[in-house]
């Protein structure tokens, strides 16, 4: 079933009449079963950043926030307000950036909507087929309009993650709170005045990256309830004059008719795609080469003379050019290196949350060294700045040269062919957990629609340990 609408006058009320409209029943039923997966790979790789230190700096922090504390965070018995619940869930989501990605957008779709979905269903008390229909909602929003300029956002500097998402998170939450397409309009014109986040973490040593995700599902999570207690967000925040495309993506460099064209017939949600790897989006394309090319070759580190790169799209300004010495880096510095993952996939023939562990030394010792023989090339290759191309060649020691295929069709797999070892990631990021809450988080987060109440439900999703 199609949910179709006619189109309002400005792109904040198009999406607002669509998302108050949207039902569970719209939804086609494959992109159901996609996002139900979703929700489960969101909530893993949470799980699997509660033993961080930041995690416990942000659990620390929601402490101190005792307002209606009435939602659940990830992997504690400790609850906070919807908005703090959601800032902290959604900084935890995507704190080991090992979760989904929608590539021509640029964002993380899935840890900005999921934490304003789970904390508002949460005191709302509302159903699965509702929770799931906010979800879709909010993505899809997310998506649209990161779509319309994720490229000259990211060459300004702009995250698309944050200040897109938290249009998404609005979204999402005026549809969890049963806003009508006005007050839902509304929230999402709010919620452009809290939209913002840059990708300056990328040039400097920091550790803020993770909350672009949780600023921008609180965000909106306070728009929305802005809107319900009347409000009055500006109707053309997105492409007003002064609005958010001409004020992040720039006037003339973003296309206005992705937000609303098809909407509620195409799903752009359905490209989603789940990270396989706890590595920077950008390089994603080039593990998947270097693990291709050292299977088929059988190659091994100390046989790997050079690897040239041809580095282009956002990879270029995502990957941060780590040079490996005799220092020993942070994890999280290195998860953000184009050479070290390139180098930890040839030397280890995957990269996987352990390669990052607190007793990483060893491997690392093993991948420094091949790092250093990596080199950056930029590449010509026009791309819209956005898929990075994966391209390799790889010189061995014995004189022979390899090189990946730079077009290799990475399309979406089907929400069946993703479940196996999308479930696989989920046992392995929450190992910590004892066997019967992973088995209780897979089954409700796989039967979701038929929850009659999530009050009861989101703990358990989330994992709660005392």
């Amino acid at each position: 079933m199609n949910h179709v609408i006619s189109r309002p006058s400005t792109c904040s009320e198009t999406l607002g009449h669509f998302v108050a409209g949207l039902n569970y029943d719209a939804l086609p039923a494959p992109l159901v079963r996609k996002l139900k997966l979703h929700v489960l790979d969101a909530l893993g790789v949470a799980i699997a950043f509660r033993e961080e230190p930041l995690a416990r700096q942000l659990l620390d922090m929601a402490a101190a926030d005792a307002e209606l504390a009435a939602c659940s965070l990830i992997g504690t018995t400790q609850r906070a307000s919807a908005r703090t619940a959601a800032f902290v869930n959604g900084a935890m989501m995507h704190g080991f950036d090992f979760d989904d990605i929608h590539l021509d957008s640029l964002t993380h779709p899935s840890a900005v909507v999921l934490p304003a979905v789970l904390a508002l269903a949460q005191t709302e008390g509302v159903n699965g087929r509702t929770a799931l229909a906010a979800l879709a909602a909010g993505i899809e929003v997310c998506i649209r309009i990161a779509a319309s300029g994720a490229a000259a956002m990211a060459r300004n500097g702009v995250a698309p993650l944050s200040a897109c998402g938290a249009f998404g998170a609005a979204a999402a939450a005026a549809r969890v709170l049963g806003l009508s397409g006005d007050q839902t309009a509304l929230a999402i014109g709010a919620v452009s005045s809290f939209a913002a986040g840059s990708h300056e973490w990328t040039a400097a040593s920091c550790n803020f990256r993770l909350v672009s995700a949780g600023s921008a599902a609180s965000a909106g999570v306070i728009a929305a309830r802005m809107a319900q207690r009347g409000f009055l967000g500006s109707r053309s925040a997105i492409e007003g004059s002064k609005g958010f495309l001409n004020a992040f993506a720039g006037a003339g460099a973003y296309q206005l008719d992705v937000i609303g064209s098809d909407l509620g017939q195409r799903w752009m949600a359905a490209d989603l795609r789940f990270k396989p790897y706890p590595a920077c989006d950008g390089a994603l394309a080039y593990i998947e080469s270097a693990i291709d090319l050292r299977r088929r070759f059988q190659l091994t580190a100390d046989n790997v003379q050079k690897v040239i790169v041809c580095v282009d799209g956002a990879a270029a300004e995502l990957c941060q050019p780590y040079d490996a010495g005799n220092e020993v880096p942070s994890p999280e510095r290195t998860r953000f290196s184009m050479k070290y993952a390139i180098a930890l996939a040839l030397s280890e023939g995957n990269v996987r949350l352990s390669h990052f562990a607190q007793d990483w030394a060893s491997t690392h010792s093993r991948v420094c060294a091949l790092a250093q023989r990596i080199h950056l090339e930029t590449s010509a290759r026009d791309n819209n700045g956005v898929r990075a191309s994966g391209q390799l060649n790889i010189h061995t020691r014995d004189g022979h040269e390899h090189a990946s295929n730079p077009d290799i069709a990475r399309g979406t797999e089907t929400p069946e062919a993703e479940a196996q070892p999308l479930i696989r990631k989920f046992f392995d990021c929450t190992a910590s957990l004892p066997a019967a809450a992973q088995t209780a988080i897979i089954e409700h987060a796989l039967q979701l629609e038929t929850a009659s109440d999530l009050h009861e439900v989101v703990p358990i999703l989330m994992g709660a340990q005392s």
